[in-house]
């Protein structure tokens, strides 16, 4: 088990347990040996959690530069646990971390993509990464991907705008 290094010792993960308040939303943390797991305290919707601006762009076709954006919310830290929540499975995780060194979040979205097709969209795509954010808050970075979606949005305006 060694991706779990982070758990507390001591008597700190027994007053860890208590309620965390992070943007005015209140989340009850779980703590099992080596992994923290967010109950929220009241379902939260996608829209609470990272705004709607994506909701008109949900069916959009995603384009290998939005990937690149949007990868860069995963903490490489948590690849496993996002690339499940993107159904990859151990061998499309391995052929990825062999043959690729650098940007392994960029790589992962890269490989959901080619093995979802026309189903790969921007609304799947934030689906699967708030699914990986309610299981495990520390590996989708809310904030980047507010503003990868923010650059996305902003430049596909542009293109219908002119």
């Amino acid at each position: 088990q060694g991706s779990y290094s982070h758990s507390s010792t001591g008597n700190s993960a027994a007053e860890n347990h208590n309620l965390h308040t992070k943007d005015g939303e209140i989340i009850a943390l779980e703590r099992s040996p080596g992994s923290t797991r967010p109950v929220s305290a009241g379902q939260i919707s996608i829209d609470e959690w990272i705004g709607n601006e994506w909701q008109e762009h949900r069916y959009k076709k995603l384009e290998d530069s939005d990937l690149l954006f949007l990868s860069r919310a995963i903490h490489p830290e948590s690849f496993n646990s996002v690339a499940l929540h993107f159904d990859l499975n151990q061998m499309d995780v391995e052929e990825i971390q062999t043959g690729q060194q650098t940007d392994l979040c960029c790589q992962m979205l890269n490989k959901w993509k080619f093995k979802n097709g026309d189903e790969a969209t921007l609304g799947k795509l934030i689906q699967n990464l708030f699914s990986s954010w309610i299981s495990e808050n520390i590996s989708v970075e809310k904030e980047e991907l507010k503003s990868a979606i923010s650059k996305m949005t902003m430049v596909n305006n542009e293109e219908t705008a002119s």
